[in-house]
């Protein structure tokens, strides 16, 4: 990217937030956007997968992308979890969600063998308060309680770029400014970042990006693009975790995914 390009997207501020809770396919959503971007506007897709900030192309907004106080590095008790997204009121919010124990599962892998933060097993992290399912509960009703903040709000599912991929990234797409979505470059990104693509690049260490980058290539479980299962927590969750999380689902009174994420055929945008 030249200076005055990186110049231009710094003096632009930040207005579309792609929002997520660890491991809800935040991850494959930005490597299909980078594909797309890279493609429609000549930009190294390396450095649009580098840090938290992507600048796709002048008239669009400066995307940014979050775990809103959820990161697990930072340890956060779900007691100490911010309710407050007033800082959001001005901006656009696509906010991704994924189903509880799929996440949860996904979550242990990337602290145990990506990142360090956690030596017990999967039993202990689920009912843990600094990454268990009270903390990712927490973030979702938080979410809940707040999406009319935001100037603009969408609301995706990991499910639901799994099933239909192409109109998500589309929807995400013409949210973000882009007024003329071009449908074969989203063609090309969808294909492009299906899973044994992505899982093969990044065995072989061809990303220049840390975000997809193998802490252990010997180890399958330790690569970001580890599964992209749905529904593959029951090869991990005895019945008792299953059913410990369903209570504490069922204590809340709300759906087994989250609850205000539309059904997983679909993606909804809502404009204050």
């Amino acid at each position: 990217m030249s200076l005055l390009k990186r110049l231009s997207g710094w003096c632009r501020p930040t207005t579309f937030y792609v929002i997520s809770y660890p491991k809800s396919g935040r991850t494959w959503l930005r490597a299909m956007l980078a594909q797309y971007f890279s493609k429609r506007y000549g930009h190294d897709i390396n450095t649009l997968l580098k840090g938290q900030k992507m600048y796709p192309a002048k008239h669009l907004p400066r995307f940014a992308f979050t775990h809103d106080g959820s990161a697990m590095v930072s340890r956060i008790s779900f007691r100490d979890m911010d309710p407050d997204k007033s800082k959001y009121s001005k901006h656009k919010v696509l906010l991704i969600g994924r189903e509880y124990k799929d996440t949860l599962v996904s979550a242990y892998f990337q602290a145990t063998k990506r990142k360090g933060l956690f030596e017990g097993n999967i039993n202990e992290f689920i009912r843990s308060p600094e990454f268990g399912i009270d903390k990712l509960l927490r973030f979702y009703q938080n979410w809940a309680k707040a999406k009319h903040i935001p100037n603009a709000f969408m609301m995706t599912s990991y499910e639901a770029l799994h099933r239909c991929p192409h109109d998500s990234l589309r929807q995400i797409l013409e949210m973000s400014g882009e007024t003329d979505v071009d449908p074969g470059l989203v063609a090309e990104a969808v294909e492009a970042c299906r899973f044994e693509r992505l899982r093969a690049m990044e065995s072989k260490g061809e990303f220049n990006s840390h975000i997809l980058t193998a802490a252990n290539v010997n180890d399958p479980e330790s690569f970001k693009v580890r599964k992209g299962k749905v529904g593959g927590f029951k090869e991990y969750l005895s019945a008792e975790d299953i059913r410990f999380i369903d209570e504490k689902i069922h204590r809340l009174g709300i759906s087994s995914s989250p609850a205000y994420i539309p059904p997983a055929n679909s993606t909804s945008f809502i404009a204050s």
